[in-house]
């Protein structure tokens, strides 16, 4: 059986959409994580590597949120774009959704306090940077500092990319170079047929010219996978390409590590983070609205772009400092060029920034992202080029999967344990107290050390739980203007169609069976009072954090 994950972004979790892994393997009640992956590198069958590789494409994805800069900035700008939409709901004047073209200029002509007109002003600002980061596709610029000279130009300036494109793309392959560094000899002819069958490298050589004998299907149905490798194999245009495409047609990943493919895929490598190594928001604020920066310093896709153009220039890649990790000698050439944030600028300012959040606030996932970025500093190579979950065991963080059994804790501490947590008492086990970021040192016992990750894995749940509603709150009051159970579809068992798409919490009240019980320490908002009361998750979240339903 074919498996099903997807990762969801800046919630620190991966869906298992076919019910296919278990905490309770012992038992016969589906298959671990751990175990899953184990295949990546040792499974006997062409299925159970393909599985091993999906899933593996996933944390690689989770292991973009802990550690790539990129990222952590997409997910603060979220939570700010949040916390201000929840205040301006307390207006009575403004209207929603605020991205709405009549109500945008409304909104802007009304006469508000000088408080209220400073959180419309942020938010403005807030946006704008994320729309153009991240949201938007970008095609190369025709201008001067972006031009290639080159017989390809057209393709990189009629095929507009996304952060989410570069994502994509890195994610996906990593998967594949995982297995390909560290599999064995007895599965590499069920790679291959792997590789073959999935068309991971559509492109070969062929009298002297590159070729993609489907190009709808193999490259624009693929966008996301696929655009990006085609333009880093036209941009670069390495001397060994030939060699790489026939490898890659023939014989991947046969004898891996002295291919053409291994040179090829770190170069790769190498662009991909430093495209993504961008500063903190508090940093691209300052430099974008004070200082007048041109906010394309800030954006991966046009970093990208640049980028091909230094090594196009320099006829290759500089030359390696003795005793310096090579990715930041490559990140400080380019970053010297363009007059980017060196290595260690960026380093400390998005740690420094993470570091002041997780001081005030002591968020669990914070404090996950500041462990996964001080290690990735200390030792970037080992970092980037272990498999994710060697990393992530390494550091003692968890992964988290979530199906219709509830949320699976996969964490290492000596061994793998596995905890669980349902999603029927979610809203009332989890928000009754703040659970606050809980550190462990050598000496603890291992029964402390356990008590203080369960802690930290009921604050990690909480605060997805958290961001799953506050997603779905930009939703309504900044683009869509209707509200969405992100539970609608996957992970609430009772739900209805209405719960899908509403404009009034009271359209579902009577039909959402979801039995969650008020905590105590809140009252019941509902217009008839009466103490606790049976209502969903989502409706106790708006109430609890002061929304003004509009």
């Amino acid at each position: 059986m074919a498996y099903s994950f997807s990762y969801k972004k800046n919630c620190f979790y991966i869906e298992d959409h076919k019910n296919t892994l278990s905490d309770n393997e012992i038992y016969g009640d589906g298959k671990s994580l751990y175990a899953t992956l184990t295949s990546l590198t040792s499974g006997n069958d062409v299925e159970s590597i393909d599985n091993a590789i999906t899933l593996n494409h996933e944390v690689n994805h989770y292991m973009q949120d802990l550690s790539i800069n990129a990222c952590i900035v997409q997910g603060t700008l979220l939570d700010y774009i949040a916390a201000y939409s929840k205040e301006l709901s307390r207006v009575p004047a403004i209207r929603f959704p605020l991205n709405q073209k009549n109500n945008y200029e409304y909104n802007h002509q009304l006469t508000l306090s000088q408080e209220e007109d400073n959180v419309l002003h942020v938010i403005d600002k807030l946006y704008k940077i994320y729309d153009f980061i991240f949201v938007r596709k970008h095609c190369k610029p025709i201008t001067n500092p972006y031009s290639y000279n080159s017989i390809h130009e057209s393709l990189f300036t009629e095929n507009p990319l996304s952060v989410d494109y570069i994502l994509e793309t890195y994610a996906y392959h990593k998967a594949y170079w995982d297995s390909f560094l560290y599999c064995n000899s007895h599965n590499e002819s069920l790679l291959h047929e792997i590789v073959k069958r999935n068309k991971v490298y559509p492109v070969i050589f062929r009298n002297n010219s590159y070729v993609v004998n489907n190009l709808k299907y193999d490259i624009e149905w693929n966008k996301p996978y696929q655009v990006i490798n085609l333009l880093l194999l036209l941009g670069l245009d390495n001397k060994d390409n030939q060699a790489y495409l026939n490898y890659c047609e023939n014989y991947i990943p046969r004898n891996y590590r002295e291919s053409p493919a291994i040179n090829i895929h770190s170069a790769y490598r190498l662009i991909f983070e430093t495209a993504l190594n961008i500063p903190s928001l508090s940093h691209i604020m300052t430099e974008v609205y004070d200082h007048q920066r041109n906010i394309e310093e800030f954006s991966p896709v046009h970093r990208f772009y640049l980028i091909i153009k230094a090594i196009r220039e320099n006829n290759g890649y500089p030359e390696a400092v003795k005793g310096e990790d090579f990715f930041k000698t490559f990140h400080d050439w380019v970053s010297n060029i363009y007059g980017w944030l060196s290595f260690e600028e960026t380093y400390n300012s998005i740690s420094y920034f993470l570091y002041k959040r997780a001081e005030e606030s002591k968020e669990v996932i914070v404090n996950f992202q500041l462990t996964a970025l001080y290690h990735k500093h200390k030792d970037f190579k080992r970092f980037i080029q272990k498999q994710p979950l060697d990393v992530i065991s390494s550091l003692g963080l968890p992964v988290i999967i979530n199906n219709s059994k509830g949320f699976i804790f996969n964490q290492f501490i000596g061994n793998f344990i596995y905890s669980s947590a349902g999603l029927i008492d979610c809203y009332s086990s989890f928000f009754g107290d703040i659970v606050k970021y809980q550190t462990y040192s050598l000496e603890e016992t291992s029964a402390d050390k356990i008590s203080i990750i369960m802690n930290n894995n009921k604050g990690a749940l909480r605060e997805i739980v958290n961001r799953l509603f506050s997603s779905a709150t930009i939703n309504k009051y900044l683009n869509k203007g209707v509200w969405r159970c992100p539970f609608s579809q996957y992970g609430c068992i009772r739900a209805s169609q209405a719960c899908d798409s509403f404009e009034n919490f009271i359209e579902i009240l009577t039909n959402c069976e979801y039995k969650i019980l008020r905590t105590r320490e809140y009252k019941s908002y509902l217009p008839n009072g009466g103490g606790n009361v049976k209502d969903c998750m989502f409706y106790n979240y708006i109430l609890d954090n002061n929304y003004n339903f509009k």
